[in-house]
């Protein structure tokens, strides 16, 4: 493929990605004002105590229900608007879904009844054992371990008739693998979230950075014929449909949020952003065998902490 062709295939990917931005930007816009309406005909808000919360005035809660709307909505349009040549959009995995539903519930629980920090922890627990549908924790564990132990079809150890399988120490150590990083994003993003628009705006800025990226890595990695499931095995086009999803969602909530601020993120909002920028540096595993110091340098410089 020559350089004008992969060139053009990052267009069309973009291109057909765009509709899940301004989808996530204008469902947000929307849903906001109504999470903001419910929360203070619930009592769902935040008061100012002159100590710790300085701000002026009671400030409703609830914000993370519209992010959460808008990044659902971003999902749902991208897959209406995909293309049909070989950089069409791969679907956003259900697992992935599955864990935003189970993260923002958790978060919006402690918001409304202010959960025991035991219980915060079992339903961030919950949201990334969603992540092990789609082996996102397993392609972790084989970029960062293949180098060591050999690939998941070796056997590690084999004594006397007792064998461990590589691709079992992968599965455990994968595991540990997202649920340190869903529980160290998410809490990062729930203890910055303490100034207006700064969770959101962080996040906006990093979602650029992986949005890049991404569009770098489908353009050194094209398909063609003869491996046209490339780019759904790096979950590019999945990748750049969570990029845009959740820069529109905090742009649209940045539209109530900036200084003075009308409604809050919440728990809910904070813990769905740390999961869902996790997530996305996460599914750079599947491209091996750089995976390994990507994910690890993505981690640490990009999750808002």
């Amino acid at each position: 493929m020559t350089t004008d062709a992969r060139l053009d295939g990052v267009i069309s990917l973009l291109m057909n990605s765009l509709p899940a931005l301004l989808a996530s930007f204008g469902a947000t816009v929307v849903a906001v004002p109504i999470a903001r309406w419910v929360a203070h005909k619930t009592g769902v808000v935040d008061a100012p105590d002159q100590v710790r919360k300085l701000h002026g005035r009671t400030v409703a809660y609830l914000g993370g229900v519209g992010v959460f709307i808008g990044v659902f909505v971003g999902i749902i349009v991208s897959a209406l608007f995909s293309g049909g040549d070989l950089l069409s959009l791969p679907p956003v995995p259900f697992s992935v879904v599955l864990g935003m539903i189970a993260i923002t519930f958790t978060g919006l629980a402690d918001d409304i009844w202010k959960f025991d920090a035991r219980l915060k922890i079992a339903g961030q627990l919950v949201a990334a054992a969603a992540l092990a549908i789609d082996d996102i924790g397993i392609n972790v564990a084989t970029g960062l371990l293949s180098p060591i132990i050999g690939s998941p079809n070796a056997t590690l150890i084999d004594v006397g008739g007792f064998a461990i399988q590589n691709a079992t120490v992968f599965y455990w150590v994968g595991t540990a693998l997202v649920a340190a990083f869903v529980l160290g994003g998410s809490n990062a993003a729930n203890l910055l979230d303490g100034l207006d628009g700064l969770l959101s705006g962080i996040t906006v800025v990093m979602c650029l950075g992986l949005l890049a990226l991404s569009l770098l890595i489908v353009y050194a990695l094209p398909p063609d014929l003869s491996n046209i499931g490339e780019l759904t095995r790096s979950m590019a086009g999945a990748r750049v449909v969570l990029c845009l999803s959740l820069m529109g969602a905090c742009l649209g909530f940045l539209v109530y949020n900036f200084n003075p601020a009308t409604i809050f993120l919440g728990d809910a909002g904070s813990l769905l952003i740390g999961f869902l920028s996790v997530t996305i540096i996460m599914t750079f595993a599947n491209l091996q065998p750089f995976s390994c110091p990507l994910v690890v340098r993505a981690v640490t410089d990009s999750v808002p902490t």
